[in-house]
């Protein structure tokens, strides 16, 4: 691939990064993110995230606290979607859009490689493989695990 080629491919990943998270009411810097996701002394404390538990249970009912509506599918999946999106984010060449359609929406779905953050792979507990994703429910659909350690 032409490093221009490459150059735009990575633009568009990116941007597929940044529309998932808006679409889940991640509205930290991907910068932060990227922090948390590579490091590796320790096992971080995790900065809020509108993904908790409380902030969950706050948007499905509708309280007035919580700016967010995270869509019901995207509450649960294989691994925390702040480490799908470092995930896809740091590795952009090995994310692809396949053929295949979400079974909740039928959209074509997105396959990417999916590593666990630094620090679980000094805890011991790294895993990779796999995962296909649908950006537009957001849903993470499935996911073959290849390493673990």
């Amino acid at each position: 691939m032409e490093n221009k080629q490459y150059e735009q491919y990575e633009l568009d990943v990116y941007a597929l990064v940044n529309s998932l998270m808006t679409k889940l009411g991640i509205t930290y810097p991907i910068d932060n993110l990227l922090e948390w996701y590579n490091h590796a002394d320790k096992v971080p404390t995790p900065f809020m995230s509108p993904m908790t538990e409380d902030s969950v249970n706050a948007s499905v009912k509708h309280d007035n606290k919580i700016e967010t509506n995270i869509p019901e599918c995207a509450k649960t999946g294989y691994f925390p979607w702040n480490d799908v999106l470092a995930s896809m984010y740091t590795m952009p060449e090995k994310v692809k859009i396949t053929e295949i359609v979400c079974p909740n929406c039928g959209e074509k779905l997105v396959e990417l490689y999916f590593s666990s953050p630094a620090w679980t792979w000094k805890a011991l507990c790294g895993r990779g493989g796999r995962m296909t994703i649908c950006t537009e429910c957001p849903r993470q659909v499935e996911f073959g695990l290849e390493i673990m350690n």
